[in-house]
């Protein structure tokens, strides 16, 4: 129990810390590449509603999901209780997805606020191509690739769904850098496993 309250308490000054103060920023060349992707073959519905059921597998009772013409908008409100107290917090996700010749290109971008350290707005870098979200951008091409994958998933273009281990490991190895705390961690996100694509399944159908 000592050992899970210790862990916490990193992960409440990780979030905390992140959000003031991330370790370095991506380039906007960077940007550009890790929040957008082309799906061949895909409509916007579909490749909208493969976002939409990533959210809500990662934790579907806690998301609240407003879908639009052209994507959605996503909020989650948490907390991470620790040894000297806890921290609550709300991730803000926004999806947006236009139709190109012969698929749908899809941009994404995630930002979070915390407490007690207090919401803030990060100002917009210049050439930053990534939609406003609130608070702190997520910083790092980790959460970004951890989504694309999950996605192509849903939407047949992929074999296997990334866990949020084989995620770390592409950290670890240096494929991608950055957290990816906003869909894995254990103390406030469910993460379940889909049983297959999306394939003749219903939009936010979440497999038990």
């Amino acid at each position: 129990m000592m050992m899970r309250l210790l862990a916490a308490a990193g992960l409440g000054a990780t979030v905390l810390a992140g959000c003031a103060a991330p370790q370095r920023l991506m380039t906007a060349d960077e940007a550009a590449a890790a929040t957008h992707r082309t799906f061949k073959g895909v409509s916007t519905e579909q490749a909208v509603s493969a976002a939409e059921r990533v959210l809500w597998l990662a934790d579907g009772d806690d998301f609240a999901i407003d879908r639009e013409r052209d994507g959605l908008m996503a909020t989650r409100n948490w907390t991470v209780y620790f040894l000297l107290g806890f921290v609550t917090g709300t991730d803000q996700w926004i999806v947006k997805a236009r139709p190109v010749e012969g698929g749908t290109d899809v941009t994404f971008a995630v930002g979070s606020v915390a407490q007690p350290a207090g919401a803030r707005i990060t100002p917009r870098r210049d050439g930053d191509p990534r939609p406003r979200v609130m608070g702190s951008m997520h910083e790092g091409t980790a959460i970004y690739d951890l989504v694309w994958a999950r996605m192509a998933y849903l939407l047949g273009q992929r074999d296997t769904w990334m866990s949020c281990a084989e995620s770390d490991a592409r950290v670890n190895a240096g494929v991608v850098w950055g957290g990816t705390a906003a869909l894995c961690n254990s103390f406030n996100v469910k993460d379940q496993v889909p049983d297959g694509p999306m394939v003749g399944k219903a939009v936010g159908e979440i497999s038990q």
